[in-house]
């Protein structure tokens, strides 16, 4: 047998004599003697040793310090003291210090018996290892939570998904955890969706030492999941837990109980039917009757087509719409009524659209060949191993016609509006102004209030008109180079007045992206400032600063407004830039505006290629900010750290 051997032992006459009689044990040994403390670490660092033989008593290295050393640099070594003479306690301080035994050197005989047998241990202590790292990686290729407990219900070791089974303790589990720890842990955080006390489950969970057998326990997470568990005892004593999630075997469970008690419900039908054949014939003609009235009746044009496109049945409503007779639609390709994208009628659209129809616009092609608006509803049902799909269909012609004729009857009116409420405002602020004398403090007010609301109107009717542009696509834009810096300054200076009404202020910062430039329309983009700066001033204290700046990015630059106000709801984000948009509180409702200035905002910056969108903090403040294409040739400085 090969042995690599380090013998400490300031002696070498001594450590010869060892080395003899290991040989003479039978050991191809291979031995290396050192007495001091740097040349024995730098021996264990250099080779891997199968045993430390140390003399008890040398002048320059003690036992306790050889331990230490070794220990420090391969904890696994055996560790054996060789020795003349030594009192019991010495040998019991030495055994309780980590070493492995002490043999006499008048007993060498022992020495093999102990070498023997530390070897053995240390191969043992070997093979453990490597069966619990092929353990360790064994359990964490299954797709099951697997944890090992000790007799004393302690944790071995456990894979990551069972670990992860307990989501809100997963930090706190490791080796050692005690079982009953781990399960009150996991009832005090919430871990179960039952109780501990009086629950069968909770009972079967705490009873550690119980394994499961035939009948595993379920238990239900808080977010829903189930989890089965179960456990089976070791030879040593252990136990060995593993955990499943059966989730969805449970909501398949759940369904084939629904689906058994619609079973059962039918079989009471058959039973039913065969007693009162005649009579369930008779509802059963009744129901199709029925079901064909409504279908035959339906205002709605009801088509079906199977995959190759082609038309199977119509109802008259579809007659109507299309202008074609039954017989004539019938094997007719579905395209000739409407152009339809396979993904409309086939894969993950359709499969969505059966679990919830989905309403979408198409244009349809009535005989005569005239196009026309439709809605339609497509929805997949599987039928003798064979799909066919039904779509609805609603006319929308009408409708399309009224959509456009309220647009038009809004342009009117508010064109026609604003004519008489510019004359009405300018007469106003000559009142105002006492142009045409001084006016009693009472009128004064009164016509204050008046040129307050005109201008309030005012305002919406322009924040109208500009959305009926919009929607026509008939707002222009003259684009031109605009120097961004020079843009934010005259901004805050033609909203002065404004801001002055809230006793808030407004500046311009210092930022990377003023001297940048790039392709607008003035006008617009002075209307996109405008907004943002008086939404900013509405919702700021008394008092407070709004900051404009711009910073410049890889292609863009992007402007941005910051006030000081108590912030947006997150729950209003999605509908922030929406027609008519306000969040709900009291105090913004309190704050005025007509709920288009953001829809029309987004629209001017979509149509500069750009972007817009706001971060927000409650209780600090919310910036708005716009990001546009910077114009090519011009002087593009390093982009700069986004504004926070």
């Amino acid at each position: 047998m090969h042995l690599k051997v380090l013998i400490i032992e300031d002696c070498e006459d001594d450590a010869i004599l060892l080395g003899r009689y290991l040989k003479s044990c039978g050991f191809d040994t291979k031995w290396q003697r050192v007495d001091r403390e740097q040349d024995l670490a730098e021996a264990v660092e250099d080779r891997r040793w199968d045993l430390v033989l140390c003399d008890l008593s040398m002048p320059q290295l003690t036992p306790f310090i050889a331990v230490d050393c070794v220990r420090q640099i391969n904890p696994d070594i055996p560790i054996l003291i060789v020795t003349g003479a030594v009192s019991e306690g010495a040998a019991i301080e030495l055994l309780q210090y980590g070493v492995q035994d002490v043999v006499l050197k008048d007993d060498l005989p022992r020495l093999k018996t102990a070498i023997m047998r530390e070897l053995a241990l240390a191969r043992h202590s070997r093979e453990k290892a490597a069966s619990e790292r092929r353990f360790a990686a064994a359990i964490e290729s299954v797709n099951q939570g697997v944890a090992l407990f000790d007799a004393d219900a302690r944790l071995i070791t456990c894979n990551k998904r069972y670990s992860i089974s307990f989501d809100l303790l997963y930090e706190e589990i490791h080796s050692g955890l005690h079982y009953g720890t781990l399960i009150d842990l996991a009832f005090k955080r919430g871990q179960y969706l039952f109780s501990k006390d009086g629950d069968r489950a909770a009972q079967r969970l705490l009873a550690y030492d119980v394994p499961t057998g035939k009948y595993p326990i379920e238990v239900q997470h808080h977010d829903g999941r189930w989890i089965e568990i179960q456990r089976h005892r070791t030879e040593e004593g252990g136990i060995v837990t593993v955990t499943t999630d059966i989730t969805e075997t449970k909501k398949r469970q759940d369904a084939l109980m629904q689906q058994a008690t619609a079973l059962a419900r039918m079989n009471e039908d058959l039973i039913v039917e065969i007693q009162c054949r005649q009579e369930i014939e008779e509802a059963l003609r009744e129901s199709e009757n029925r079901a064909r009235a409504i279908f035959e009746s339906a205002v709605d044009g009801v088509i079906t087509f199977n995959d190759d496109n082609l038309i199977e049945t119509v109802n008259p409503a579809a007659e109507v719409i299309f202008g074609y007779t039954t017989e004539e639609l019938k094997s007719l390709h579905v395209h000739h009524l409407m152009l339809l994208a396979k993904e409309d009628y086939d894969g993950e659209a359709a499969r969505a659209s059966a679990r919830q129809p989905m309403l979408r616009l198409v244009t349809g092609w009535r005989k005569n060949g005239e196009a026309f608006p439709i809605e339609l509803t497509i929805s997949p049902i599987e039928l003798n191993a064979r799909t066919i799909y039904t779509g609805i269909i609603r006319d929308v012609t009408e409708r399309t016609k009224l959509d456009r004729m309220k647009s038009e009857f809004v342009s009117v009116v508010s064109h026609e509006l604003r004519t008489p409420l510019t004359s009405i405002r300018g007469s106003l602020a000559l009142l105002n102004t006492n142009a045409v004398g001084e006016l009693p403090p009472r009128a004064k007010s009164m016509v204050a209030i008046g040129l307050q609301n005109s201008e309030r109107l005012v305002r919406l009717i322009n924040d109208i008109l500009d959305i009926e542009k919009i929607e026509s696509g008939k707002m222009e834009f003259a684009c031109e180079p605009i120097r961004i810096g020079a843009l934010l300054d005259t901004a805050v200076q033609e909203n002065k007045a404004f801001l002055d009404e809230y006793q808030v202020t407004a500046k311009v910062e210092e930022s990377t992206g003023l001297d940048l430039r790039v392709d607008g329309d003035h006008g617009r983009l002075m209307q996109v400032l405008a907004n943002l700066i008086s939404n900013a001033a509405k919702y700021s204290p008394e008092n407070g600063c709004i900051r404009v700046g711009a910073d410049a990015r890889a292609d863009t630059v992007r402007v941005w407004v910051k006030d000081e106000g108590p912030g947006i709801p997150e729950s209003f984000r999605e509908r922030i830039f929406q027609k008519f948009s306000q969040a709900d509180s009291s105090d913004t409702r309190m704050k005025g505006g007509t709920g288009l200035g953001l829809s029309i905002t987004r629209a001017i910056i979509d149509q500069h290629r750009g972007s817009i969108d706001f971060h927000s903090v409650a209780g600090e403040g919310t910036t708005f900010y716009f990001d546009l294409p910077i114009l090519r040739g011009a002087a593009q400085p390093e982009p700069a750290k986004q504004f926070a």
